[in-house]
C-alpha cells in the first residue's frame, strides 16, 4: 500500500481512468443513440489526456496535438458525412496517435530504471493503447474489404463499411483477441485479418510476461 500512496502524476492517473471508461461506459448504452457518443466522447479524452503526458517534450507534444486535434475535427465530420476519405483521416491520424503514445510509454516503462505508480499505471495505459490500437487497424481493414470480418448479426440496409459506429464491435473483438478470450462471435475472414489476429494474440501475451519480468526485475533491484 504504501508503494501506490507515493505521490504519482495525476494525467497518468487520468489517462488510465479515460481508457476503462472507453470501454465500458458504451455498454451501458447499448443500442442507444449515445452508445456511439459514449466512444467518441471516451476516444476523445484519450487524446487530450495522452497529449498531456508529454506536454514536457515539445517535440512529441506538438505532433501528439496535432494528430488528436486531427481525429477530433474528421470524427465531428462523420457525425454528418459519411465518406471514405473523412473516415480514412480520422483512422490515419488516430492509429498515428496512438504509435505515438505506445512509443512514448514503452520508452518510459521498459527503459526506467526506477519502479513508482507511475510506471504502473504507464505499464496498464501499453496494454489498453494497444489493444485500441488494433481495433482502429482492423476498421481500417473493414473500410478497404467490408468483408473482412463475419459479424453475428445481418448489418441493415443502410449500414455501410465506412459507419464508425462498426468500430465498437471490433474494439470488443480487438480485446477478446488480445486477451485470447476467442468467443467466436466475431471471426476475421480475409488473411491480412486473420494474420494480424493471430499476431494481436501472441503480443499480448508476451507483453504481459515481458512486463511481468521486468517489473519484479527492477523492484528487486531497487529493494536491495
Amino acid at each position: 500500500l504504501a508503494f501506490f500512496s507515493k505521490k504519482a502524476d495525476k494525467t497518468y492517473q487520468a489517462l488510465l481512468i479515460s481508457l476503462v471508461l472507453l470501454i465500458l461506459l458504451p455498454g451501458f448504452v447499448e443500442g442507444m443513440f449515445w452508445a456511439n457518443r459514449l466512444l467518441d466522447l471516451g476516444l476523445f479524452g484519450v487524446f487530450i489526456f495522452g497529449a498531456l503526458t508529454v506536454k514536457t517534450e515539445k517535440r512529441l507534444f506538438l505532433p501528439l496535438i496535432f494528430f488528436a486535434g486531427l481525429a477530433i475535427i474528421t470524427r465531428g465530420v462523420l457525425w454528418f458525412i459519411e465518406e471514405v476519405w473523412v473516415a480514412s483521416a480520422y483512422l490515419f491520424s488516430t492509429g498515428t496517435f496512438l504509435l505515438f503514445i505506445l512509443f512514448v510509454f514503452s520508452r518510459d516503462v521498459f527503459l526506467t530504471k526506477k519502479i513508482d505508480a507511475n510506471i504502473i499505471y504507464g505499464s496498464v495505459c501499453i496494454y489498453f493503447f494497444f489493444g485500441t490500437l488494433m481495433a482502429i487497424v482492423y476498421m481500417t481493414i473493414v473500410v478497404l474489404n467490408p468483408g473482412a470480418f463475419a459479424f453475428p448479426f445481418e448489418p441493415s440496409e443502410n449500414a455501410s463499411s465506412i459507419e464508425i459506429s462498426q468500430l465498437r464491435n471490433l474494439f470488443y473483438y480487438s480485446f477478446v483477441t488480445q486477451t485470447t478470450l476467442g468467443f467466436g462471435d466475431i471471426t476475421p475472414v480475409a488473411p491480412i485479418a486473420k494474420n494480424l489476429s493471430i499476431l494481436q494474440a501472441i503480443t499480448g501475451q508476451l507483453y504481459i510476461a515481458i512486463l511481468i519480468a521486468r517489473l519484479m526485475g527492477l523492484y528487486l533491484v531497487q529493494k536491495k
